[in-house]
């Protein structure tokens, strides 16, 4: 779909601005939440956010006055993945220690 948006077929270029939409939509919501400085888009999103970034922000305008700066990652697709192995180490490590110390 993103490939055929960038050559410029109408119908590709209107589910992209649909995604950015509803992409803008979660945004805003969890901004009323949490307030964030900052959003990092991950994954296949963030490979096209050259696409997606002008619909997230026009969306984003009329949906909240909150409006957190948005940028990919610049970890990419494998952004997921990344971050469960992180959080996995993370995990691993505190137990270990935890059992080093109560030796």
């Amino acid at each position: 779909m993103f490939d055929a948006a960038r050559a410029g077929d109408s119908a590709a270029v209107r589910a992209v601005r649909l995604e950015g939409e509803r992409i803008a939509y979660t945004v805003a919501a969890a901004a009323a939440v949490l307030d964030p400085d900052l959003v990092v888009l991950g994954g296949g999103v963030g490979h096209s956010i050259d696409l997606l970034l002008r619909p997230v922000r026009e969306t984003l305008r009329t949906l909240t006055p909150l409006r957190p700066k948005i940028v990919p990652s610049r970890l990419g697709e494998d952004a997921v993945l990344l971050g469960a192995v992180a959080t996995a180490l993370g995990t691993a490590r505190d137990v270990v220690f935890e059992r080093r110390s109560a030796s």
